[in-house]
């Protein structure tokens, strides 16, 4: 809990903001991070990412496995967007459906990842 976090805090020294649903895995992320040092870089929040309020703006935010378990990716793409300084960028990583062909999965991200691209590049997405 929290690994990717903690990494890029150690690597490049940057402050990294973690949100995390389950209060007892945002527990245990927090505990590694005492454990490890990085407590003055990395900071976790227990709290779900579309209600919760940081009051912040970010460089850049990432996203490992969140999408997928939330329904309503308007809200959530304008809360990420929303909390981005200009110039930010975002990163998710996350599942597709398993019953797409391969040539479908291929056809549908082609299609959809340049309109994705430049609405994060110029901070906007539909509602």
């Amino acid at each position: 809990m929290g690994g990717p976090a903690r990494y890029l805090a150690d690597r490049y020294g940057c402050f990294v903001t973690g949100v995390e649903l389950h209060p007892q895995m945002c527990s245990a992320a927090i505990e590694w991070t005492q454990k490890t040092g990085l407590s003055k870089r990395v900071n976790f929040f227990p709290g779900d990412i579309i209600t919760i309020n940081l009051n912040q703006r970010f460089d850049h935010w990432l996203s490992l496995g969140v999408f997928l378990h939330i329904c309503d990716r308007s809200t959530l793409f304008s809360k990420f967007l929303s909390r981005l300084k200009p110039g930010g960028r975002g990163y998710i990583e996350d599942f597709l459906r398993a019953n797409l062909s391969p040539v479908k999965i291929k056809h549908n991200c082609l299609k959809l990842l340049p309109v994705l691209i430049y609405q994060l590049a110029n901070n906007m997405w539909p509602t």
